[in-house]
């Protein structure tokens, strides 16, 4: 009996004498060495820009939505109070917008439905709220924005271009990912009538644009440029889409509040914010300003409503010049986008990403339809200027894009572009 334990127990302490000898020579270099070249091999293979897409933005979206459990710093609170009182405001049948601080930025200015879409949050707490409005920002938009290039961009693009896309995406717009704001919403509705209209969803397209409208007000030129260029199948529908929108307030809560809150829209919600803050915003004008001299607020209203008729006579002529109908929507969505953007009437750093997929997009167009080497030229350096501008947030020198005016020269730039070859496909089937 103890002859048979004894040889028992000689064989396993055989069996476990590779084991320790492994243990004793594990090596952690050696492993994490190892696994970086596996990860390395894992973004060589053919597939690689697809992953890096999804990679990019999967950290976009958690850093986005993980800022929220940073608003006790004040460096991340961002707006999210102003959303939260105008929902808290409605909820309780109080006045929403702010009469007694007129050049103030930091006051609600949005539509009455938009102050009943914000209703939940007064009903969470501050963390909460701000996670979910972020949430959803990007729950409308990456969809939007994947419906948008499956119906705009060729459909000879491969799903390596398709990534790069998206990733060129990403580099124009993380300043504004990561800001709560209402921008996201806005491009992600814009973005759904552009791709509804491409396959005949005028209704859904009216819709979508009506709701842009009404989250900000300067996406009425995209909507009135598109009713202009088809009169019988999306102007009627946005007229009665839009009264519609305008008209739901009145079922929530009683009508004189909410005739009240609309007479105070047009007063205040509507007027030009900033007061003497002009560099704040992003616009044709600051860069005039910072190059060429002196340009007061009448003047570049005037430039304003010229360069918008401009926009509108540029896109009937393309029309009845013969443009294909998908190349004539997308030369739509990128000459107004570039106007809402170099000259609409406050546009902010972080708007910018309303410009990112028309830009993005003729990067695309481009390697598939050969394109003259001004306008590669042109699109080339307002993708670069867009994402410098967003990219210089991660170091410490004090904002010099913002400061040049970078954005609006790169929008005025695309625009003129636009103008003349659509996004790249303006005669394409």
């Amino acid at each position: 009996m103890l002859l048979r334990l004894a040889f028992e127990i000689r064989a396993n302490v055989g069996i476990f004498r590779p084991l320790r000898r492994r243990h004793r020579s594990f090596d952690l270099g050696a492993v994490l060495k190892q696994f970086f070249r596996k990860a390395a091999a894992l973004f060589n293979r053919p597939d690689k820009w697809w992953r890096w897409a999804w990679t990019v933005w999967i950290i976009l979206a958690v850093l986005a939505v993980g800022r929220a459990g940073l608003r006790h710093l004040p460096r991340h609170q961002g707006c999210y109070v102003v959303f939260a009182d105008g929902g808290r405001h409605w909820l309780h049948g109080e006045d929403l917008y702010d009469s007694a601080n007129p050049d103030s930025l930091t006051v609600f200015r949005y539509s009455p439905l938009v102050a009943v879409v914000l209703t939940p949050l007064a009903l969470m707490p501050d963390v909460l709220g701000d996670a979910c409005m972020r949430t959803v920002g990007l729950l409308v938009l990456l969809p939007a924005l994947l419906w948008w290039s499956r119906t705009a961009l060729p459909a000879s693009l491969t799903r390596e271009q398709r990534s790069i896309f998206f990733l060129l995406i990403a580099l124009m717009t993380n300043e504004s990912l990561m800001d709560v704001q209402l921008n996201i919403l806005t491009i992600g509705f814009m973005l759904i009538a552009m791709a509804a209209c491409s396959t005949e969803r005028w209704t859904i397209g009216a819709l979508a644009a009506s709701l842009a409208c009404c989250f900000k007000a300067y996406p009425i030129a995209l909507a009135v440029v598109l009713a202009l260029v088809f009169p019988r199948k999306f102007a009627w529908r946005f007229a009665l889409m839009l009264a519609c929108c305008l008209a739901a307030p009145f079922a929530l809560q009683r009508p004189d509040y909410v005739w009240h809150q609309y007479e105070e829209w047009f007063r205040w919600g509507l007027n030009q914010r900033g007061g003497q803050q002009v560099d704040w915003f992003q616009d044709f004008m600051l860069f005039w300003r910072r190059w060429i001299g002196p340009m007061e607020r009448s003047t570049y209203f005037r430039i304003e409503v010229l360069t918008g008729a401009a926009v509108a006579v540029i896109c009937l002529i393309q029309r009845f010049r013969g443009a294909s109908r998908q190349g004539l929507l997308n030369s739509i969505f990128g000459l107004c986008c570039g106007w809402m953007m170099a000259f609409g009437p406050a546009t902010e750093p972080t708007t910018y990403i309303m410009l990112a997929p028309a830009v993005a997009g003729a990067m695309m167009i481009m390697r598939v339809f050969p394109q003259p080497i001004w306008y590669r030229a042109a699109v080339l350096t307002t993708c670069t200027l867009l994402a410098a501008a967003q990219l210089q947030l991660l170091f410490p020198l004090g904002r010099p894009f913002h400061h040049w005016g970078a954005q609006p020269f790169a929008a005025v730039l695309f625009m003129i572009a636009v103008a003349f070859r659509g996004l790249g496909d303006l005669r394409k089937t």
